[in-house]
This record gives structure tokens, sequence and C-alpha cells, in this order.
């Protein structure tokens, strides 16, 4: 199982401007920023969560301020609150990440699962860390395989 949480690499949501080719990032459009609760079947895709996000599938975007409930799968860069999903997946988290399989780079908090996985160490059932490191912009994750 570990191996499998490092094939997945953090690459841009957005169009890289200086290429001149089409690459997968060049098809994620604009979004917006939510504030309050946000309900959705399928999944969520946006820029900013200020509130709950809840769905039945999967929620991505870059930050989301609140909680985040999903059934599959969280992936964002930025955590201010708690994400609960099977599979967890940021670049920084300050809060609580609970799910089958959590990984992130930067964590000020808790990791709850079967595996979790931050900058400083990676442990069965929970991981934590509490260092004030300062969070520097860090592209959002995108699995290349699970």
């Amino acid at each position: 199982m570990n191996s499998a949480i490092n094939k997945m690499r953090f690459k841009d949501f957005y169009a890289d401007k200086n290429s001149d080719s089409l690459s997968l990032q060049d098809t994620f459009p604009k979004r917006a920023i939510h504030n309050g609760l946000i309900i959705s079947p399928l999944g969520t895709f946006t820029d900013q969560v200020n509130g709950i996000s809840f769905s039945l599938w999967m929620s991505m975007g870059k930050k989301i301020n609140g909680l985040s409930f999903n059934l599959l799968w969280n992936l964002y860069e930025q955590i201010n609150g708690i994400t609960i999903g099977f599979v967890n997946h940021t670049a920084a988290t300050k809060g609580l990440q609970i799910g089958f399989v959590n990984k992130t780079i930067k964590l000020k908090g808790f990791q709850i699962g079967l595996w979790n996985k931050n900058g400083e160490r990676s442990l069965p059932l929970i991981n934590w860390n509490f260092k004030d490191e300062k969070v520097q912009h860090i592209t959002a994750p995108m699995p290349n395989s699970l």
C-alpha cells in the first residue's frame, strides 16, 4: 500500500501558460469560491470552500476552510479544517484527516486512518505533526494511480 501512496504526484490544476502544448491541466476551467453548504451527488470542483462540502463521490479544489466529507476521496492543495473520505490527499493540512489512506506534504494536526503519510513520517492508525511551519504555495495534488 505504501508504494501506491508514493506513486501519487503533485501537479498544477491549471494550464502552464509557458507551454505551447495542450495537457490535462489545460482542461480545468477557473472555479468559484463557495461560502456555506455544498451538497453534490457526484463531486465538487472548486477553487475555495468556506463551509461544508458533502458529496457521495469526491471533492477537489485549491483550498477548503471547514469540513469536506466524501465517500471516495478529497484532493486539495490546502485544508484548514477536517477532511473525511476513503482517500485524503493534500499538499498542506492544518487540522484533521480521517480516512482509509491519508497523505499530505505539510501537516499541522492529526491524521487518522489505516495508513497516514506526511512530510515527517508514515504511520498506521494515527499520525501527527505540530511544528509551526510556514505553508508556502504548493501545487495541487493529482493522483497518477492508486
